[in-house]
């Protein structure tokens, strides 16, 4: 694997002279969800920044042959409301560093070389005033013949608004336990619900993760097939989740209740209390009237199956 550099302070304030050198000369493209060019097709000027809009809650990009600069402004929609986000490269990215725009400075996120297993490491952030500002640059090495050589940069994006707890990696208040108010919220929205031991606990440095191999009783809910039967008969279905490795997630025994969330086709940790903790919880939401959806498959469980 070829050794990573980091980006010194002088090529970060090269580039953010680069960037605004290259923006009287920019080409745009109109709203979308997902992007498809070819830096073959650009205008020549290795200083040209072409500025794409994205305006939806996911989508792609792919940037073939890449060759100057792309400046990438996310909304979510048209609310103007603040949102967290993450992108995530593709396993055969090339060719480019990715910047984040914070503060009006440009900070490294993606860098051209990284492993295929850090590539996958989702890289989050968080708006201000409703957008954010992404800025993708060819690699200063690819000139001459190694410019018509085919790299690819492939990005997935996913925005949040931040009306719940979110699925991105900045800070700690994903790790702490849910409270009561969030736990039936996660119950009644989640992507995915699960009734479910831990068979074990994986731990990645690399990709900073932690996977949870989870043996479901139960599938309550799940949008995307995360949890599939595991063919011995038993009812039983198999599925993986994954959390930030940060937040040191252990096997525990017995029965919880997982949820969560599926981004870039991969289910993510949100809230997983004991199943008998829920249980009680249900049944006290449902008889004060607090429940915020009917909770009837839960009361109505066994607590360990």
């Amino acid at each position: 694997m070829r050794p990573l550099r980091a980006a010194s302070p002088a090529a970060t304030t090269l580039l953010l002279w680069t960037f605004w050198l290259g923006a009287s000369a920019t080409r745009y493209s109109e709203d979308q969800c997902d992007w498809t060019g070819s830096g073959l097709s650009q205008l020549q000027e290795s200083k040209s920044v072409q500025q794409v809009y994205f305006r939806c809650v996911e989508g792609t990009l792919q940037w073939k042959y890449p060759r100057g600069a792309l400046r990438i402004v996310l909304e979510h929609g048209t609310s103007g409301r603040d949102f967290k986000g993450c992108v995530q490269a593709d396993r055969t990215f090339s060719g480019a560093n990715v910047y984040l725009e914070e503060d009006e400075k440009l900070k490294l996120i993606i860098q051209d070389g990284e492993s295929s297993d850090n590539l996958e490491r989702l890289r989050c952030f968080s708006s201000k005033e409703g957008r954010t500002a992404l800025y993708v640059e060819a690699a200063a090495h690819l000139s001459g013949a190694e410019s018509v050589v085919k790299r690819v940069v492939a990005l997935k994006y996913e925005l949040q608004l931040v009306t719940h707890r979110h699925f991105g990696e900045d800070d700690f208040k994903e790790c702490r336990p849910c409270n009561d108010t969030e736990l039936m919220t996660a119950f009644c929205s989640s992507d995915f619900v699960v009734k479910a031991r831990i068979k074990s606990v994986t731990n990645n440095a690399d990709t900073k993760e932690s996977t949870l191999e989870l043996s479901a009783s139960q599938v309550l809910r799940q949008k995307e097939t995360i949890f599939v039967e595991n063919g011995h008969g038993h009812g039983h279905h198999h599925g993986l989740v994954r959390t930030p490795l940060k937040c040191g997630v252990q096997q525990g025994e017995g029965q919880f209740l997982i949820t969560g969330s599926i981004h870039f086709g991969k289910a993510r940790l949100g809230c997983a209390p004991r199943f008998k903790e829920f249980k009680k919880l249900a049944e006290y939401a449902t008889r004060t009237g607090r429940n915020m959806c009917n909770m009837e498959e839960v009361m109505g469980g066994k607590d360990d199956l």
